[in-house]
């Protein structure tokens, strides 16, 4: 999935009221939901400054997103 395409697609979101399944597998694909979760379980074991990071740039394609 390229991150443009999410950008492109904020509309979509808004009027769905909720993420797209595609969009929801590019989350789980890239454990955006496991940032502070430990490698050792699966994670990607973030810190705080670098989760925040994470957040911010998802947040800059589209609010909802992030």
């Amino acid at each position: 999935m390229d991150v443009i395409r999410i950008k492109e697609r904020g509309l979509e979101f808004e009027q769905l009221g909720k993420l797209p399944q595609d969009i929801l597998n590019f989350i789980y694909e890239q454990q955006l939901f496991k940032l502070f979760t430990a490698k050792e379980l699966g994670g990607k074991d973030l810190d705080l400054l670098e989760g925040i990071k994470v957040f911010q740039q998802m947040s800059a394609l589209d609010g909802n997103f992030g």
